[in-house]
């Protein structure tokens, strides 16, 4: 369509191997376009979608008694922070804030074609990038008990810019200047966790 919009998932099982006791899985991920915005203060489209993916997994099942599942995420999200406008009513105190163009507030929630022409001076650029492994595993030992073990690492670097005034250039005053309220939100995350259980039935019903 006219948003150029872009969606693809794909999953590939591939057979057995080593008398049956390996299973592998790779899944594909990818989102493109979309965006319905047209910003006029900055003359550009926005509110596009920027993501792709993939997941890795392997089922190793030696016996009967145990078995374990890694799985492998690799996740790049670089969609920018979705556009805001100002919902600023006449009369409330941030109108002020409007200063040289009033019209830049007083945007009712219910008018769409409105809200789809977002005034904001920043290219609220923003990405989450994501590795992760994850394991489960399950030892039988007899039929009243048995290990579990899940272990998990994720390493996440993520940073947004967001305007939040919903404000064009014009707006605002000295030293402002439209640019009222906005935040940098940038993180860099690493979380390792390791989970270990013994689960039993230690008497008869």
């Amino acid at each position: 369509g006219s948003y150029r919009r872009t969606d693809v998932n794909a999953s590939l099982n591939l057979p057995a191997m080593f008398n049956d006791t390996l299973s592998l899985k790779g899944t594909v991920m990818y989102r493109d376009g979309g965006g319905y915005f047209e910003n006029t203060t900055r003359d550009a489209r926005e509110g596009d979608t920027d993501f792709h993916g993939f997941t890795l997994s392997a089922l190793w099942e030696p016996s009967e008694d145990f078995s374990a599942w890694l799985t492998y995420d690799y996740l790049r999200d670089d969609t920018p922070t979705r556009p805001v406008t100002s919902l600023t009513q006449a009369g409330e105190v941030f109108n002020a804030f409007c200063g040289l163009d009033p019209a830049l507030c007083g945007n009712l929630p219910q008018d769409a074609d409105a809200n789809r022409r977002p005034t904001t001076t920043l290219e609220q650029r923003a990405y989450i990038h994501t590795d992760a492994l994850t394991l489960n595993a399950t030892w039988d030992l007899n039929d009243d008990h048995s290990l579990h073990a899940v272990v998990g690492w994720r390493d996440s670097d993520e940073n947004a810019i967001q305007e939040f005034d919903g404000l064009g250039s014009d707006a605002g005053f000295f030293p402002f200047d439209g640019d009222f309220f906005w935040t940098q939100r940038p993180q860099d995350l690493e979380q390792t966790s390791v989970e270990l259980r013994w689960q039993g039935d230690w008497a008869d019903s």
